[in-house]
């Protein structure tokens, strides 16, 4: 493999000096040989030159993004100086499992999701749905399947003729065309593209989709039972989200979307319980990872003042002034 050096130049207005940034990683001794001659080239420059390892630079905190690995090659790698936020205590169990040390594994209490979805609510929830002619008094089911919706979302609505839906399709123009153009007897909401899905899951009783661990965690954080699948077509590392949602009474799991109906009669008949069982689920994970982050750099180095305002437990209450901290 050749030896290769990545350039990084920063110039401030209020400092004549340039700094760059040569940052190379071991990969072979012609890496560090490479990054170190250009250094001593370069001491003719108006710079300011430093030599920066990456490995120094990643291999630190791993923070999961999965309520669970896929050993062996994936998340954790137990050879590796790192820290691991894991969501899970399933995942902090794999992490103990494959021989990382107890003191390097730290628990949050979920996934990570956007401040917004913390943002208390003073939308009139019934009016609003009357506006959007959904009945108040009939569960409504919001389908969602990532960025770019999927076909599947098709067969779902064309099985829930009754049923009104709350049809997410994110990017994908053309679903939503189709969707419109289908006939139901029920409402059929359709949504394009938006950054705002948490006011869309305020208005929904349960949630239909893949069991991918963001939108599974920012359902039940919204209060919504869910409805999903797990097959061959499951991404590995997103099957044991499925045995989670069973384990802790969030909703139904089935091996394909033919059986939506009975997914829907399911939740439906039991919502009051299922959604005692979402509530149960209380995710802080955003506030939480700063403040492991915060212990660590304590840890490693020297106390620093903390940043004029940057009060976690005000933070968690106003998730507008986390954005300006995070």
């Amino acid at each position: 493999m050749a030896s290769h050096v990545s350039v990084m130049a920063r110039s401030y207005a209020w400092v004549i000096m340039k700094t760059v940034d040569l940052i190379y990683f071991n990969a072979g001794g012609g890496h560090r040989a490479a990054a170190q001659a250009l250094k001593q080239v370069m001491l003719g420059y108006p710079w300011q030159v430093r030599l920066v390892n990456l490995v120094d630079m990643i291999a630190f905190v791993t923070v999961l993004t999965d309520m669970a690995d896929h050993p062996p090659s994936f998340w954790m790698e137990p050879d590796q100086p790192q820290h691991l936020i894991c969501g899970t205590a399933y995942a902090a169990k794999q992490a103990l499992s494959m021989g990382c040390p107890p003191e390097r594994i730290h628990r949050t209490s979920g996934m990570i999701m956007r401040p917004s979805f913390y943002e208390p609510s003073t939308l009139d929830r019934l009016a609003e749905r009357r506006a959007l002619g959904l009945n108040p008094d009939q569960p409504v089911g919001l389908v969602l399947f990532g960025g770019l919706g999927s076909a599947v979302m098709k067969r779902i609505a064309a099985k829930l003729p009754q049923t009104p839906l709350i049809l997410m399709c994110g990017q994908n123009a053309a679903l939503a065309k189709s969707l419109r153009a289908a006939k139901a007897n029920a409402p059929r909401i359709v949504v394009e593209f938006t950054p705002d899905v948490a006011y869309w899951m305020h208005l929904a009783d349960f949630f239909i989709g893949k069991p991918g661990p963001a939108s599974l965690s920012e359902a039940v954080h919204m209060g919504l039972p869910v409805i999903v699948t797990r097959n061959t077509w499951t991404m590995p590392q997103e099957r044991w989200n499925t045995e989670w949602v069973i384990a802790n009474g969030l909703g139904v799991v089935h091996h394909n979307f033919c059986h939506v109906r009975e997914g829907v009669d399911a939740i439906v008949g039991e919502l009051p319980r299922c959604k005692r069982n979402v509530s149960r689920m209380q995710n802080q994970a955003v506030f939480e990872v700063p403040e492991i982050l915060a212990r660590l750099l304590d840890a490693a180095s020297p106390a620093e003042p903390p940043l004029a305002g940057a009060n976690p437990a005000r933070l968690r209450s106003d998730p507008e002034k986390c954005v300006q901290h995070l």
